[in-house]
């Protein structure tokens, strides 16, 4: 139980004790759950074989029970939940405006609204990547609720994203990188000019011609 009692705190569901991020170990861009419950109450509630003695096993399990919740708040950051709640906010107006519920998806009809939504979204000229990101913050959303991803349930929604992916992504271009073979041509074409530039008393071209193998050097083994 946190004992600054701040206005951060977040009252457990069961025991209604107040706790903060602080007295739990978590960072402070953790995210809380809704139906928050602290350790204690979740050791209390957990399902166990009977009989047995009711403090045996407490101490570890109530040690899980606080490694649990810091691996679970480390899931998405707090960042990534902002960008999230920004797409919800654009769903929330596209229903205010144009009258058609699409979140959350509960049923088929919420998920043809849904694909109006998308449609709208492609009518806008958004990028792929920006759609992928509403498709990542349903898909988040619903999970923290309890609710199955509608991409899974609604496979014509997935059937959408598909065709979109089709439509507006671009082939990739093949990028011509910079493999040991070039390196090693380069470096012998180097390794004989450099002399023969110093010959001719060309130093400045020389030294260029130096600067730039050890360069290449350095960045080929940085991209490894």
């Amino acid at each position: 139980m946190c004992k600054t009692r701040s206005v951060t705190c977040m009252h457990c569901q069961e025991c209604s004790h107040p706790y903060c991020s602080a007295c739990l170990k978590l960072k402070p861009d953790c995210y809380w759950d809704i139906d928050f419950c602290c350790p204690p109450c979740v050791v209390a509630g957990l399902i166990t074989l009977q009989p047995r003695d009711p403090t045996s096993g407490s101490p570890y399990l109530l040690q899980l029970a606080f490694s649990a919740m810091r691996s679970a708040s480390k899931r998405l950051a707090l960042s990534t939940w902002k960008g999230y709640i920004c797409c919800v906010q654009k769903v929330i107006t596209f229903t205010e405006v144009h009258g058609v519920v699409c979140f959350p998806v509960l049923n088929g009809s919420i998920a043809k609204g849904y694909q109006f939504f998308f449609q709208h979204l492609q009518a806008q000229g958004l990028a792929w990547g920006t759609m992928r990101t509403f498709r990542s913050a349903f898909k988040s959303f619903h999970a923290a609720l309890g609710i199955e991803d509608p991409w899974v349930k609604y496979p014509t929604l997935y059937a959408l994203t598909v065709g979109l992916q089709k439509q507006i992504s671009l082939p990739p271009r093949p990028k011509v990188g910079l493999t040991i073979i070039i390196l090693k041509a380069i470096l012998r074409y180097i390794k004989v000019e450099e002399p023969s530039l110093r010959q001719q008393n060309r130093h400045g071209t020389a030294d260029v011609l130096l600067r730039d193998a050890v360069s290449l050097i350095i960045d080929f083994f940085a991209m490894r």
